[in-house]
């Protein structure tokens, strides 16, 4: 009997027992295969490979073991199949992720296994992306925002990007500072108007910034304002205001408005849209705070298909 003891992979091969005596001898002849659990190159170390977006992630399975081990791989614990996004080697040994995207991310790991055994190796997979958001355009227009006076108005910055970004906001070319009115909304990276104001009008960007570089969107923001008209009643009621003048002297009707943007001003006599008697009414506009009508009255007509002002007129803006 020959007994081996603590068998080592060197030890299979054919062993022969041979017995003989001076009639003749006998032979019989032993195959012995030592079984090799599997091992794997770094299986006690958890991989962490990266992988700029875009580009090819080499993702290695070094085996040993008597018989050659059969390898599976498998992605967040589901098997792993060869396909268009990936490409398995015909031993197992490579799988390359093609043209990896941030859907390729996640936690690799092959399973070498033979009659002996199994063991595992663990790969986490990141994929690397530059900054970008969503909306902007090939010629980095601004986007158009308008909004009313005294309403809110969020601005939605959609950041696709890995590892994660910093998000910062300027406004007009300076770093935005939080107020009472505007906040950053929490858990996004959008930006809220709650109320309004004129002078929340302006350009807003963000900005958003990782180890690859960084990408950034503008907003043109127009805060809508009604018109309204400059009275004298202080308590803001229409009114009539009685204005006098000589005959064949000038008159001039102001009328005081805001809006953004800028309105645009018609002007009713006794009711009819735009009356402009010929050579007896002009436009004048004065700028901020508003426009004027001038009106020179002639002297000594009666109210007629030819005569310039009556004795009295309503004139309305």
């Amino acid at each position: 009997m020959l007994k081996v003891t603590r068998t080592q992979e060197r030890d299979r091969g054919l062993y022969s027992c041979l017995a003989s005596n001076e009639a003749g001898e006998v032979r019989r002849n032993f195959s012995v295969e030592v079984l090799v659990p599997p091992s794997i190159e770094n299986e006690d170390l958890e991989e962490v490979f990266k992988v700029l977006e875009g580009q090819t992630a080499n993702l290695t399975c070094n085996t040993t073991g008597h018989p050659q081990p059969r390898v599976t791989w498998f992605k967040d614990g589901r098997p792993l199949a060869a396909g268009d996004t990936q490409h398995v080697s015909p031993d197992g040994a490579l799988l390359q992720v093609l043209q990896a995207n941030l859907s390729s991310a996640g936690h690799y790991s092959c399973i070498a296994a033979n009659a002996a055994g199994e063991r595992t190796k663990h790969v986490q997979l990141s994929v690397l992306v530059a900054p970008s958001i969503l909306g902007v355009t090939e010629d980095g227009a601004d986007e158009e925002v308008t909004v009313t006076i005294n309403n809110p108005i969020s601005l939605i910055c959609e950041a696709l990007a890995f590892p994660a970004p910093t998000i910062t906001w300027m406004k007009d070319g300076s770093p935005f500072e939080a107020s009472n009115n505007i906040q950053l909304l929490p858990g996004t990276h959008g930006l809220q108007i709650l109320n309004a104001q004129k002078e929340d009008a302006g350009q807003y960007t963000c900005v958003v910034t990782n180890e690859l570089g960084e990408a950034m969107k503008n907003y043109h923001v127009e805060v809508l304002i009604p018109p309204s008209i400059s009275k004298d009643d202080s308590m803001g009621e229409v009114g009539v205001k009685e204005v006098k003048t000589k005959v064949n002297s000038t008159l001039t009707l102001e009328c005081e408005c805001w809006a953004a943007p800028p309105p645009a001003i018609g002007w009713y006599k006794d009711g009819r849209v735009s009356w402009a008697p010929r050579g007896s009414l002009r436009f004048s506009p004065l700028g901020p705070p508003g426009p004027a009508w001038n009106l020179p009255v002639e002297t000594g007509k009666a109210p007629g298909p030819r005569a310039g002002l009556g004795p009295a007129s309503l004139f309305t803006c």
